[in-house]
C-alpha cells in the first residue's frame, strides 16, 4: 500500500529539493506551488499540515515542483497572478507583472481627471495596465495594442476573465492608431540594454519573452522611436506615462525635446530609482 505524504512532509521535502537545485527562497516557492495545488492561500497551508495524499494524487504537484527546479518562475507554472483588483492569466508570451507596475498604475489613477478619456496602453502584453485602469474607470475608452499576436491572445483572455470592455488592436507602437488621438497614453516598453541583459536574474533572462525585455544597445531604442511622433497622437493637455529603467530618467526625458511638451517629470520607485516618466502637453 502506498504511503501517503502529509502537507508538512511535502513542504520539508520540496524545500530540500529546491535548495539542492539552487533556487532562491525555496521554502516560499514550495508554499506558493503547494497552495495552488490545494487551491488555498499560502497562509492556510499551516492549518492543513496533517492533510495527506497518495503518490498518484501528488503527480500534478510534483510536475510543478520539477518545473520550478529547472528555474521556471512560479507565475508561469500556476498560469495566473493577481494584479491590483485583477486576476490575470499568464504564459511565456508575456512579462510577469511587477509590483513597480502596480505603483505606476496607482500613480496614474490618482492623476486622471474625472471626465471620460481615451486611453491607449501601447505594448500591453498581458493587458495588466489597461485592464486595471478600466476596472477602476469604466467610463473611459481603453485601447490595448501590441505587436505580438501571441501576447494579444493572452490580453484577450484577460479582458474576458475580468469582464471589461476594451478595444484590442495589433501593430507596432503607434501604427495601429494612425489618424487618431488619445488623452492618455501608457507605455511600458522594452528597456533592458545589451549590457544589462546578461546581468538579469536567470528567471527573467531565461524564461520571460526577450521581445518584451530587450530595448536595444542603450535600452532607449523604443523611446527614441516614439519621441519624434508621439506628440502628433495626443490631444492638447494630454499625458503620457512611461515606465523606464533605473538610471535612465534624464536620458529618456531628453529625447522628448519638441516644444509640445510643457512638463517632463521623472518619478522614482520605493527603492529610490528612476522608474516612471510623465510627459504633459
Amino acid at each position: 500500500m502506498n504511503k501517503k505524504q502529509s502537507v508538512r512532509e511535502l513542504l520539508t521535502r520540496g524545500t530540500f529539493y529546491l535548495h539542492q537545485k539552487q533556487i532562491n527562497q525555496p521554502r516560499s516557492q514550495v508554499e506558493l506551488l503547494l497552495a495552488h495545488f490545494l487551491q488555498i492561500s499560502p497562509s492556510e497551508l499551516y492549518l492543513q499540515e496533517d492533510l495527506s495524499f497518495t503518490e498518484q494524487e501528488l503527480i500534478p504537484f510534483k510536475k510543478m515542483l520539477l518545473r520550478k527546479g529547472r528555474g521556471e518562475p512560479w507565475q508561469y507554472i500556476v498560469g495566473k497572478v493577481h494584479f491590483l483588483e485583477c486576476s490575470l492569466e499568464l504564459n511565456h508570451n508575456v512579462l510577469i507583472p511587477r509590483q513597480e507596475t502596480e505603483i505606476f498604475i496607482h500613480q496614474i489613477l490618482s492623476e486622471l481627471p474625472s471626465f471620460p478619456l481615451n486611453i491607449w496602453d501601447i505594448g500591453t502584453g498581458s493587458g495588466c495596465m489597461g485592464i486595471a485602469i478600466k476596472k477602476r474607470r469604466p467610463d473611459c475608452h481603453l485601447s490595448l495594442s501590441d505587436i505580438s499576436i501571441n501576447a494579444l491572445d493572452v490580453a484577450k483572455e484577460n479582458v474576458k476573465f475580468n469582464d471589461v470592455e476594451v478595444e484590442i488592436v495589433e501593430g507596432d507602437l503607434l501604427y495601429p492608431f494612425t489618424g487618431r488621438k488619445a488623452h492618455v497614453i501608457l507605455c511600458n516598453p522594452p528597456y533592458i540594454s545589451q549590457g544589462e541583459f546578461d546581468l538579469l536574474d536567470k528567471e527573467v533572462r531565461d524564461w520571460e519573452p526577450h521581445i518584451a525585455l530587450y530595448g536595444g544597445a542603450t535600452g532607449r531604442e523604443f523611446y527614441g522611436r516614439l519621441a519624434s511622433q508621439l506628440h502628433l497622437y495626443l490631444h492638447d493637455q494630454g499625458v503620457v506615462y512611461f515606465e523606464i529603467g533605473k538610471r535612465m530618467g534624464s536620458a529618456v526625458a531628453n529625447l522628448f525635446s519638441v516644444p509640445f511638451w510643457k512638463t517632463k517629470v521623472i518619478l522614482k520607485d520605493w527603492a529610490g530609482h528612476d522608474r516612471y516618466l510623465c510627459l504633459r502637453s
